[in-house]
Parts: structure tokens; sequence; C-alpha cells
């Protein structure tokens, strides 16, 4: 049974589990998990990366089958904001603003929305549990910042940091390229046209508006 998984796992499936379950198809989901550790080389795990250096996918695997803050896979446990589960700049990047909601909050930010209301109102319709979250992430990850509003105490400001406002050219990009690729509804076809002929220019004056923003606020 050994060299069947030692042969197996010696293939570099990019997923050793179906490997194993190609073996033995009846396999219990803890025994598949001591399979993959016991045929693995030692595992060598820090907090950061997550990974086996040698066979990333073997951890990766029994990660998957009993869930990333199983006990029986050593070293697994729940990133800090702070941390990386990559070394890829693109991943890490992902984990702050890779899912359909993000970038929406980023984009009315640049549009001058700084209150919870005018988030609401989009036209996506995001739900207000999906905006709170979105709002604290990006408030704890540096990409945004809050103050009281000077009017109502009970309620507050959003606005981009710096580190937010460098997101400015991806969102012009994302917009060139829904433009092309994507269908444009009528209402949004003059914005695109404004940013394809002089996406500087659009930039430029975005960052403006908020620079005026800021003044007479901050």
């Amino acid at each position: 049974m050994g060299q069947q998984v030692s042969e197996a796992l010696d293939e570099h499936s990019p997923s050793p589990a179906c490997w194993v379950l190609q073996v033995f198809p009846d396999l219990s989901q803890s025994d598949m998990v001591l399979l993959l550790l016991l045929f693995n080389p030692p595992l060598s795990i820090t907090c950061k990366t997550q990974v086996n250096p040698i066979y990333p996918n073997h951890l990766q695997s029994a990660s998957f089958i009993l869930g990333a803050e199983s006990d029986i896979v050593p070293g697994m446990k729940p990133l800090k904001e702070t941390e990386c589960r990559s070394c890829c700049p693109v991943a890490n990047a992902l984990d702050v603003l890779g899912d359909r909601w993000t970038l929406l909050v980023i984009r009315d930010l640049f549009m001058n929305k700084h209150e919870y209301h005018e988030f609401l109102s989009g036209p996506e319709g995001i739900a207000t549990n999906i905006l709170s979250d979105r709002l604290k992430r990006l408030t704890s990850t540096g990409i945004i910042d809050l103050m009281r509003h000077p009017k109502h105490k009970n309620k507050k400001l959003y606005y981009l940091t710096q580190a937010g406002k460098d997101l400015l050219p991806i969102l012009v990009e994302l917009i060139l390229w829904g433009g092309v690729y994507r269908a444009v509804p009528d209402m949004a076809k003059a914005r695109v046209e404004k940013v394809k002929r002089n996406p500087k220019k659009f930039m430029r004056e975005t960052l403006e508006q908020l620079k005026a923003w800021e003044k007479k606020n901050l």
C-alpha cells in the first residue's frame, strides 16, 4: 500500500489527494490526510507562507479536506490581517480586493460618495451586512479611513487614503477593459468614452475632486 501511494505522490500531480483517491477510492477523510502526511517529506511550514516548500500542494490538499483550521494539519493557523498567504503580489492584493463588492465601494469613494447611505444607493444593490464588512476590511487594511460626521455625531464619513487613491489606475483599466469586452449600459457610455478619450485627464480631475472634498472636511 505504501509503495502505491508513494509512487502516486511522486508523479508531481497538482492534487495528491486525487491520486490517493484513485488508488484507494473508499478511504475516509481522516485516513486520506494521514496518508498524505505519512508519505510526504517532513513538513516545513511557516505561519506566513502556510505551504510546504517541497510539496506545497500536499499540505493544501490535506487542509482542503478537513478545513484550514484543522488541528490534524500542523501549522495551519488563521492568518492575521498583516500576514500574507502567498509570495505573489497579485494573490496578496486579491486577498483584500478580490470580490465583486470591494472595488465597487472604492469606485463610489472616487465618485465622492462618503456616507453609508450613499454606498447603499448604488445600482448594484449591495446588502447592508456586506457593505459593513467591506468598509471594516478596507479600514483595517489602510485603504480607507473614517471620521465622525461634523453635523451628525452618530454618522461617519469615509474617505480614501493614499493607498486607496493609488488604486485609481486599476479602476481606469477596468473601465477601459469593460468598455471593450463587456456590455455597457447607455447611462455609463458617456463616462466610458470620457475615460477613453483621455485617461490621464480623467484621473487628474477625479483626484482634484477628492482633494477639494478633503480640504473642506478633513
